[in-house]
């Protein structure tokens, strides 16, 4: 370099020749603001289409970028109205043009790529998408378009601040603007570090850690066994608001499906928008009928490559609000029941779409399962447990029976099963005639055996003998080695007697590892006026009858052989020895529900194999805990719909479903407190680590 010549005064490089002047960077400029202008335009057109077709309702990923390029293009022009009508100063004309360069130029790449970062972000489940499957989509390309976009930003930054940089040394103004940019684009490529290793991380690392007391992000283990036996390919597409109610719905529903997806790469997500990707959604719903246009989303399953076979699980019933323990209407809690809505419709699905029927006796008194109107429904109608059912996927039909006609009933070729649930009348003969030959088809090994759920109330039919009337079924239950006696069981607690009793599943049977059992092991349920039901002891060939519910353990209870109790006798009795053992009084479980399993040949030819058993009954002392009028004054139902929905699924022959729901859980301020507390002790505690900070620094500096 010549003494006395500045670095301004001897730049002549190419660049210098068209940077150097300002009209021909404001010409640049300009030129670059039309070509904003024009994908605005089209952007903009593009969203106003989609807006025609009803696509989306809100603002689209279109109408964003319309919104940014115009700004953009904007703010081009007004970067060329500076370069332009800046007045020029013929001794640092060099410094002030690479200073306005800088600006100018720095100000858009940095607009150009925090937009990008903002688009990516945005689009960055099309990214996930793309690492977990393989799978290319609209929005991952608009993903990686948002990154390309992001790095032009900052690549038009830095060399700004490059072509800046020669004048360093001469202008304390375009030094701190250098060193400013500098600093911006050190933290823009600290931040994109950071997002790339974390994005690494979420993907490839194993989710194992859940430290949430719930356990939102793991999966039951019924559900996750599930996903580990697919064999058919599985696609399940979450169509969602990101900020949807409730709370963390989408993020909990999306982490749900990306479990079962580490579990099994047989089992794919793709994960949409309608805010983001209205096209796709779209072209989904008219591909998927089963996505309602009303919906607003939910989880749509589909079987096979070809995906002929597909359900879909709507928004709202991934969570429902239930009643709180006390009776105010504002508190309730919101539960999670994504896990249990998933696992039921794949196991639909997996049994090629084929609901089980389910039939319930009528013509004895028996529970009505009819759709009848809320206000229209009787104290014998069990309408909430046929809605419930039918949220399972299971068919609910009235086999509608009339004693008094001459033409033999048969049991329709259709039915899975058949409930008879309460009937208050004594059972016709020809009922339990047709209900035998029903549960002896297939005993031939041609055709599915008969399956049978009795739910059997102590009544008193004939008002003039008090004693507790038998329900007609006893001969044909006995056949199984079930029996069924004319006896209620009765609860003491404290010194009040009441017809309730609190009924549990079986130790012995949840020890031997049925799977009935294992899926209500720590429930615990409240019947009304239970009818005894005994598993017989003798010779039952193949038939195996277990005890399933019996009452709690530690519990004093006894049996009445009616239901007009009179106290004050009860009480003369239960004060001698005999009066008790002729009760069976005391706190021993006493049986209230049997199960009946057929026992066949092995499976395999392993002769250590143990046999085949087949559900063929089940036989509950009570009723009315699936009964409207006992269901509507309860908080949460859902474990008796549980109970019996468990025992339709066992009878059928299927896992249970039976998932714990996960509660969202609130925190409370405890009693007490006052919000003064929680301000003014915080207050004081940091006022206190402050004096006692300064004053041990001053004793410090006092040495």
């Amino acid at each position: 370099m010549t003494a006395g010549i500045t670095p301004s005064e001897s730049s002549t490089t190419p660049v210098d020749l068209l940077l150097g002047r300002r009209k021909p960077m404001a010409i640049g400029l300009l030129a670059q603001s039309v070509v904003s202008m024009i994908v605005a335009i089209i952007a903009t057109v593009q969203s106003a289409r989609i807006q025609a077709e009803e696509l989306d309702g809100g603002i689209s990923l279109e109408l964003t970028l319309g919104i940014f390029f115009m700004l953009f293009g904007l703010a081009q022009i007004a970067g060329a109205l500076w370069m332009q009508f800046r007045p020029a100063d013929s001794r640092r004309e060099s410094v002030r043009i690479r200073t306005d360069v800088m600006l100018v130029y720095g100000i858009l790449g940095l607009l150009f790529s925090f937009f990008g970062i903002w688009m990516a972000y945005r689009l960055s489940d099309g990214l996930i998408s793309w690492v977990n499957t393989r799978v290319v989509s609209r929005e991952t390309w608009s993903a990686v378009l948002s990154i390309f976009v992001a790095a032009l930003g900052l690549l038009a930054l830095i060399l700004s601040a490059q072509y800046a940089r020669v004048e360093e040394r001469n202008d304390a103004t375009l030094r701190r603007w250098l060193y400013g940019s500098n600093a911006v684009v050190t933290g823009v490529l600290l931040l994109l570090i950071l997002v790339g290793v974390n994005v690494f991380v979420f993907v490839k690392v194993p989710s194992t850690l859940d430290t949430t007391a719930q356990k939102f992000f793991s999966l039951r283990p019924e559900l996750r066994d599930a996903v580990l036996d697919l064999e058919t390919p599985v696609k399940a597409y979450l169509i969602m608001f990101e900020d949807g109610p409730p709370f963390n719905l989408f993020s909990n529903t999306r982490q749900m499906l990306l479990n079962c997806q580490e579990a099994n790469r047989k089992f794919q997500v793709e994960v949409l928008s309608p805010g983001t990707d209205p096209v796709r959604v779209q072209s989904l719903r008219k591909k998927f009928p089963e996505i309602s246009p009303d919906a607003e989303g939910g989880i749509l399953l589909t079987i096979g490559d070809d995906e002929a076979t597909r359900g879909f699980i709507p928004v709202n019933e991934l969570a429902a609000r239930l009643p709180g323990e006390s009776q105010n209407p504002q508190d309730f809690r919101i539960v999670y029941q994504g896990q249990s809505k998933l696992l039921s419709e794949l196991r639909f699905l997996s049994d090629s779409k084929t609901k089980p029927t389910v039939y319930f006796t009528s013509g004895h008194g028996e529970l009505d399962v009819g759709d009848a109107a809320p206000g229209a429904r009787t104290p014998r109608s069990a309408a909430k447990l046929a809605d419930y059912l039918r949220k399972r996927n299971i068919n609910v039909k009235t086999f509608a029976f009339d004693p008094l006609s001459a033409e033999a009933a048969k049991i329709p070729e259709d039915a899975t099963l058949v409930v008879v649930a309460g009937p208050t009348q004594t059972v016709s003969p020809k009922l339990v005639s047709t209900l035998r030959e029903y549960l002896n088809r297939g005993r031939d090994g041609k055709g599915t055996p008969g399956r049978l759920f009795a739910l059997l109330d102590a009544t008193q039919s004939n008002p003039l003998v008090k004693k507790i009337s038998p329900t007609g079924l006893e001969p044909l239950l006995s056949e199984y080695g079930v029996n069924v006696t004319n006896q209620v069981m009765i609860t003491q607690l404290r010194d009040g007697i009441v017809t309730d009793a609190v009924v549990g599943i079986s130790d012995a049977l949840a020890n031997r590892d049925n799977r009935l059992a294992q899926s209500f092991v720590d429930r615990q349920y409240l019947f009304q006026k239970p009818r005894r039901i005994e598993a017989g002891q003798g010779n039952n060939g193949p038939f195996m009858p277990e005890v399933l519910l019996e009452s709690v353990f530690g519990v004093r209870t006894w049996v009445e052989e009616s239901l007009d109790l009179d106290p004050k006798e009860i009480q003369d009795a239960l004060r001698t020895p005999d009066g008790r053992a002729a009760r069976q009084y005391g706190v021993a479980p006493k049986s209230l529900g049997v199960i009946v399993s057929e026992q066949g040949p092995p499976a395999s030819d392993d002769p250590r194999a143990a046999p085949k058993e087949t559900p063929r009954l089940a036989v509950y002392g009570t009723s009315a805990f699936v009964s409207d009028a006992f269901t509507s004054q309860l908080d949460d139902n859902v474990p008796y719909f549980e109970l019996f929905a468990g025992t339709v699924d066992w009878l059928r022959d299927r896992p249970v479903v039976n998932l714990d729901l996960t509660e969202y859980k609130f925190y409370r301020i405890p009693k007490g407190i006052s919000g003064v507390q929680l301000v003014v002790l915080p207050a004081l505690l940091m006022l206190l680590t402050i004096v006692c900070g300064s004053v041990g620094m001053w004793l410090v500096r006092r040495r």
